[in-house]
């Protein structure tokens, strides 16, 4: 497989850009941050933000839209996103109902956004989270179950996405976030390193 990048420390930002380019008509970039966001966004149901480090696409920015996520935050390769990108993403599309953030289970991705819903919450807006860890896989060297957010974030931000749309409240969608999170499990193999 070939792959054409012109500079690697660009990649994220044009590959943002690419997909807000193509789907300009529901989608837009918050200019010089990794915030993909929803155009139309109803203000009177709970937004769902998700996000983290690039080089997982289509996470996340991919399943923004309709009956999905209002807004994703990339950070870096493999880097989660910064506190302050992700509390301007809450801004961006909160509503009267509320956010909610969808994190994934690795260290720095959930002190990142616990520290951007303090921020928020500090605001006055209404945030709340779950955290996935649907990986039952066993850390190396140690035994112990290291239960990180991976594949299984997916179906949350799906199940999420689609409740808010119905109308479901902020703690009613965070009780079956916690239900759906308890429920997905997913084992991760890798057959060489990467």
């Amino acid at each position: 497989m070939t792959q054409i990048i012109n500079k690697p420390k660009d990649t994220v930002s044009q590959v943002l850009n690419g997909v807000a380019f193509i789907h300009q008509d529901k989608l837009e970039r918050i200019k010089n941050t990794g915030i993909i966001k929803y155009k139309n966004i109803k203000k009177n149901q709970v937004a769902v933000i998700s996000g983290g480090g690039s080089g997982h696409e289509p996470a996340h920015f991919g399943y923004v839209g309709s009956g999905m996520l209002s807004a994703s935050v990339s950070g870096p390769i493999f880097i989660p996103p910064k506190t302050t990108e992700i509390l301007k993403a809450i801004k961006e599309v909160n509503s009267e109902m509320g956010t909610l953030l969808i994190i994934k289970n690795f260290e720095a991705d959930v002190t990142a956004f616990l520290e951007a819903e303090k921020l928020a919450k500090e605001a006055g807006l209404l945030v709340e989270h779950v955290i996935v860890n649907d990986d039952c896989s066993i850390e190396e060297g140690s035994y112990k179950k290291r239960r990180r957010g991976v594949a299984g974030t997916i179906f949350v931000e799906k199940i999420l996405g689609a409740a808010a749309q119905s109308g479901m409240t902020l703690g009613e969608l965070k009780m079956l976030g916690e239900e759906v999170i308890l429920a997905t499990n997913t084992l991760g193999v890798a057959l060489a390193s990467g």
